[in-house]
């Protein structure tokens, strides 16, 4: 991803360069946004900024920068936790003295993932953080850190941006990308900007012509192979937008951007499509790992009798 910040990150990392510059800074910031908006990247700029090194020539993943005075904070894979362990190291480099940058930065990616202890234990950091030490917590879901984490950090918000500035920065990052496959994409990722920019640059497949099919009758079986390339957590969202929009359009009367129209019966249908594909996400994100492919073929039956 371009090192250059899209301008709805340029104001949060303004007001964080200023007030570091004016020895103002706290040393705990909690970096939170709406998914999908960058707040890693904003922490990224930042962490570069105040360890002074140029940004530019910098590794984009910033946790490949072998800098001594820099702590990239991850849980151990997907879908795990950030544990107490990890905490009890990052106290203890925080208690360091600086060895070549004029302060030692952590950053937490995402600190919702601490489990319990490694909360309580990041507590003690917090309540008497070292001079020289600043911290980065990054989340897309404050409300699943504790409260005594949050009243403890200085928030630094990544607000959300107009529609129109998200698809020319991705237009920008993805010049070969067409602009009807940006907004498809855009649409089936909720205009994220940064999971929208990875999509169009490298060629994500959209789910709409399979959705489409199953709804002209096509048999789910040959159909869901075409979406096994995605996570299913992916499929899932993205499909339940097109229900969102199909369900919405159908109560305006206008056209929704399926080939589908849903009669009143079909309506009662969508809606408890709905509620499977909610619970088939809760499943998928708990950690319980059904089938895949047959996940798929429920979800491409179940469009298939919206149009019957």
């Amino acid at each position: 991803m371009a090192t250059e910040l899209p301008r709805w990150l340029e104001a949060p990392r303004r007001r964080a360069s200023t007030a570091l510059r004016a020895n103002r800074l706290p040393h705990a910031l909690l970096v939170q946004g709406p998914p999908g908006w960058g707040q890693a990247a904003l922490a990224r700029a930042l962490a570069l900024e105040m360890l002074e090194r140029d940004r530019a020539d910098a590794p984009a993943d910033i946790a490949e920068l072998a800098h001594p005075d820099l702590r990239w904070v991850l849980p151990e894979g997907k879908g795990e936790q950030i544990r107490i362990d990890a905490i009890r190291a990052l106290a203890e480099f925080a208690s360091q003295t600086p060895q070549i940058a004029p302060c030692k930065v952590a950053v937490l990616v995402p600190a919702d993932a601490l489990n319990e202890h490694a909360a309580n234990a990041l507590l003690k950091t917090l309540e008497e953080p070292p001079g020289s030490t600043y911290l980065l917590l990054v989340t897309e879901a404050p409300a699943d850190l504790l409260p005594t984490i949050r009243s403890r950090c200085q928030r630094l918000d990544v607000v959300s941006a107009p529609r129109a500035d998200v698809l020319a920065w991705v237009g920008q990052l993805a010049p070969e990308a067409k602009a009807s496959l940006i907004d498809e994409l855009g649409f089936e990722l909720g205009f994220a900007p940064f999971p929208l920019a990875h999509a169009a640059r490298d060629g994500s497949p959209t789910i709409r012509a399979v959705l489409d099919e199953a709804i002209g009758g096509a048999s789910p079986i040959p159909l869901a192979e075409k979406l096994g390339t995605l996570p299913l957590d992916d499929v899932l969202s993205r499909s339940m937008r097109y229900l969102a929009d199909a369900l919405a359009h159908g109560l305006a009367g206008a056209p929704p951007r399926l080939q589908l129209r849903l009669d009143p019966e079909a309506t009662g249908r969508a809606v408890e499509l709905w509620t499977w594909h909610g619970d088939a996400r809760a499943a998928v994100l708990q950690g319980s790992y059904p089938n895949p492919r047959l996940v798929l073929e429920r979800l491409l039956y179940g469009w298939r009798a919206l149009a019957a």
